[in-house]
């Protein structure tokens, strides 16, 4: 019963992450890490950006955006303990193109509307333990999973882990990030047209 809440808070967190993609979307008029923050200022956004550590059970997950001119990465570090030391199983989508399209007001705050195109989705099993889990769960329909070792699962149907189908590769996807001060926050996620009209809660902080 414990591990099986654990995966459905798991997929709960991953959900913030995952975006659908979009053919329609105009084109981007921006492509330097930059965005607009709470102010109406336009400021660099290059950085790691992570918020706290949360604990669930006998489990706990951080997770982290690290923007490096127009290059993102979301990642989720999932632990075997409740203060976020034993990592267990770690999770990144990587993105390219950054871009910022302009400002937008969502929820009486000063938005950017933010592009970008996927390139990964990796799954890496850091413990002996998940790396057990995996096998005999058989993860994205694999059985040979090797601890520390990083798996390509782009464009791979994992339902037990990212509840549905990665995205492949070379896909727009659409989002807003509100900046304050330090603190970043997105949509719970991206839509496949137009952009988001509500902010996660989560909140991000520089590092």
């Amino acid at each position: 019963m414990k591990k099986i809440l654990f995966f459905l808070i798991l997929i709960s967190l991953i959900s913030v992450f995952i975006s659908s993609c979009s053919s329609d979307e105009e084109s981007t008029t921006s492509t330097s890490a930059t965005m607009i923050d709470s102010t109406g200022a336009t400021v660099n956004i290059d950085g790691t950006y992570s918020n706290t550590c949360t604990a669930s059970g006998t489990t706990s997950s951080k997770q982290s955006i690290v923007i490096s001119g127009t290059s993102v990465y979301y990642q989720s570090i999932n632990y075997e303990d409740t203060t976020c030391s034993t990592e267990a199983l770690t999770f990144k989508w990587t993105y390219k193109s950054l871009a910022n399209n302009g400002s937008d007001t969502v929820e009486s705050k000063t938005v950017t509307k933010i592009s970008f195109i996927t390139v990964s989705t990796e799954i890496t099993p850091n413990s002996s333990t998940y790396t057990t889990y995996a096998n005999a769960g058989s993860w994205c329909s694999k059985t040979d999973w090797v601890e520390d070792t990083t798996y390509d699962a782009t464009g791979v149907t994992c339902t037990n882990l990212t509840g549905g189908t990665n995205k492949a590769a070379d896909v727009d996807l659409y989002d807003i990030w509100y900046l304050s001060g330090t603190s970043l926050q997105t949509a719970p996620s991206a839509l496949t047209t137009g952009y988001p009209t509500s902010i996660d809660s989560t909140v991000f902080s520089k590092e």
